[in-house]
């Protein structure tokens, strides 16, 4: 296929733009990252500058919650129940984030909700939480000029956990078949060896023994 945003270099074979970033898969989600150092630029690259010199002046600071722009509410919210990870993660990394709690208008409980931007989209990457124990003194308010709608994630804060919950025993199992079915298959190469070195020695047994007769033939 062929798109108006040929901010890419197109594949040898002359098919597809900025559309083969998204062929790599590495989970269920799948981010599409259109913005290289590649000419010619298209107009989305255009926009993404744009995207970029305001979200560079909002997280211009480690953990500065200081500044909201027009563009923070273009976001993909995820959910995980505690945010002590993420975080912990992001620090060592030196990213630059916001950090603040809320309370969410669908049940009025208090969450928590950790912020940084894709610079190859412009697209601000929320994690929210019910927690974050280690660093709980982190987070702030958030601005007065910040949508609470559009950064709340619509959802009560019990299905989110109980999503969350479900999604956790649901790797786990999956863990579990995937380690039965790797011993299985462990199991059956094992026995598959075995047979083949019993085979072997029995071979060689009877090459023995032949040769045995072979011998004792030609003594007589």
């Amino acid at each position: 296929m062929m798109c108006d945003f040929t901010g890419t270099t197109p594949k040898a074979d002359g098919d597809g733009y900025c559309a083969h970033r998204a062929e790599g898969l590495a989970g269920p989600i799948s981010y599409h990252n259109i913005k290289d150092q590649f000419e010619p630029k298209g107009k989305a690259e255009e926009w993404i500058e744009v995207f970029n010199t305001h979200h560079e002046d909002s997280f211009a600071v480690e953990g500065s919650n200081q500044d909201w722009n027009q563009f923070m509410t273009m976001n993909t919210g995820l959910y995980t129940y505690s945010l002590d990870i993420h975080l912990t993660k992001w620090k060592s990394l030196g990213v630059k984030y916001k950090a603040h709690q809320y309370i969410n208008p669908t049940d009025d409980e208090l969450m928590y909700v950790i912020m940084t931007y894709n610079p190859s989209t412009g697209n601000v990457i929320e994690i929210h939480g019910s927690t974050c124990d280690l660093y709980s003194d982190e987070f702030t308010e958030l601005p007065e000029d910040a949508c609470l709608q559009a950064v709340a994630p619509g959802h009560l804060k019990a299905d989110l956990e109980a999503s969350y919950q479900t999604s956790i025993e649901l790797y786990e199992t999956l863990m579990e078949e995937e380690e039965a079915q790797s011993e299985s298959e462990s199991d059956v190469l094992t026995l598959a060896t075995t047979k083949a070195v019993l085979d072997e020695s029995e071979s060689e047994s009877e090459s023995d023994s032949s040769e045995s007769e072979v011998a004792t033939a030609v003594l007589d």
